[in-house]
């Protein structure tokens, strides 16, 4: 059943919790890499095999249907198949090289320890120059908020902030919306309603329609 959800908030730190909590983001977002690199590694004997001595063999549907079943078959196939920019009638397109290649390090996109900015498919998650802030955004999506807190990403953002000693003045809430809240014209309703709370700054009045989602009370969880 489709379920689209979006979710956004941003939670100020104690004094000092910024490095642990970016810590713990970059390096999931980079062994999440790493490994589907290896993934990639590991299908291209298997691939090239397939398409050895075959005129105008479809790399990409091949790479889909050996990925098959697995949510990452997009991010194996943009690995597996570098693409080179070229410029036609002053446009400029970027088309697949000839046959799929390993990727090499470069590839990767791989984080270093002060990045400003985590991406993943749904959503990001973002650092504030103040030290202090930073903020959780999943783009509206068929249950986007699912994939984006069951993410490598989102689940080492929620595990760092269960570890966070929270202090006087930190804290706050992150909030979602959904299809079913929105489209709903009773009194009250169709407001944003709280996921999670945090710290002192999350104790405030709970608004909405409720606060809960997918019938799980996470706006309860007081880390």
């Amino acid at each position: 059943m489709s379920h689209y959800d979006s979710e956004h908030g941003s939670i100020r730190l104690p004094a000092g919790a910024m490095k642990a909590v970016r810590s713990a983001v970059v390096t999931a977002y980079n062994e999440s890499r790493t490994r589907l690199a290896d993934k990639a590694t590991a299908l291209l004997p298997r691939l090239l095999a397939a398409g050895k001595r075959k005129r105008n063999f479809d790399w990409r549907e091949a790479i889909y249907s050996m990925a098959s079943g697995s949510d990452d078959a997009s991010d194996v196939m943009l690995l597996l198949m570098p693409t080179k920019r070229v410029v036609v009638n002053g446009v400029t397109t970027y088309v697949d090289t000839k046959k799929p290649k390993a990727p090499k390090k470069k590839d990767l996109g791989l984080l270093g320890a002060r990045a400003k900015c985590v991406e993943f498919e749904d959503g990001h998650v973002s650092f504030g120059e103040d030290g202090r802030t930073v903020t959780w955004s999943v783009s509206e999506n068929n249950h986007a908020v699912e994939r984006a807190r069951e993410s490598a990403v989102g689940r080492a953002f929620f595990r760092a902030l269960a570890n966070v000693s929270w202090t006087r003045g930190s804290g706050g809430v992150i909030c979602g919306n959904d299809e079913y809240t929105r489209d709903s014209y009773e009194e009250g309703a169709g407001a944003n309603y709280a996921t999670s709370r945090f710290g002192p700054l999350g104790k405030g009045e709970r608004h909405g329609r409720r606060d809960t989602v997918r019938g799980v009370r996470l706006a309860s969880a007081m880390w």
